[in-house]
């Protein structure tokens, strides 16, 4: 099977990575029989893994397609918000076998997540004291605007984990489709001398916002 997914691989050019949803956070209780059978090739049956498990690991690990595969979970019926909060609850006490994982981070991305998914009320106002709230304010300002600028390529970047806090982050028709690739674009034709440093340093102060959103937000369950 590897030897084949191997030539796969090459033949077909793509990245296969070989992991698991219980590689980042801890397995849920009886994931094996929430895992829907796809197809039988000969010997070989194939499943979907759970679907709540991936959704929980999606949700940690926070990139914008991640939310964006949740969202459509949620669409097609496949997870359920209520019952996605209560998985939560049961893997907590095993959270501490994963170091990389802040749990009362965590707890707060899938809070509101499941809020978001729940259709909550958005906040339309960004807090000035949260770190690199003026990033975002004027990020979001120019999305309104229809301006891609280097802030609000940034607030691009991180619109669905914005949104899942409960912040309210237009969604610009001409957005480029990779707002990761477009910001490092802008900030070299921006005149500065290392663009890599200066991208890192704005996506440290987003993860910052978010970080500090996510704690705050009321779409966070108590």
């Amino acid at each position: 099977m590897f030897e084949a997914i191997a030539r796969a691989k090459d033949e077909l050019d793509i990245s296969v990575e070989l992991t698991a949803p219980d590689q980042f956070i801890p397995a849920l209780p009886d994931w094996q029989a929430r895992s829907p059978f796809v197809v039988r090739h000969g010997a070989v049956d194939f499943f979907h893994y759970d679907f709540y498990a991936q959704a929980l690991a999606k949700i940690e690990r926070g990139h914008d397609l991640d939310h964006r595969d949740v969202g459509v979970m949620h669409n097609l019926r496949l997870i359920d918000p209520d019952r996605l909060a209560r998985f939560l609850e049961s893997i907590e006490p095993g959270l501490l076998r994963y170091p990389a994982i802040e749990p009362e981070a965590f707890r707060a991305k899938v809070h509101a997540a499941v809020a978001a998914l729940r259709g909550g009320a958005p906040m339309t106002a960004v807090s000035d004291d949260l770190p690199g709230a003026d990033l975002v304010a004027a990020g979001i300002e120019d999305l309104r605007r229809g301006e891609f600028t280097i802030e609000a390529l940034l607030v691009a970047v991180g619109a669905h984990r914005l949104r899942a806090a409960g912040l309210d982050v237009p969604d610009a028709p001409e957005r480029p489709p990779v707002p990761e690739h477009a910001l490092y674009d802008a900030i070299g034709r921006s005149g500065v001398e290392n663009s890599h440093t200066r991208y890192n340093s704005l996506i440290r102060r987003l993860v910052s916002f978010e970080r500090a959103l996510e704690r705050r937000s009321p779409h966070r369950e108590r």
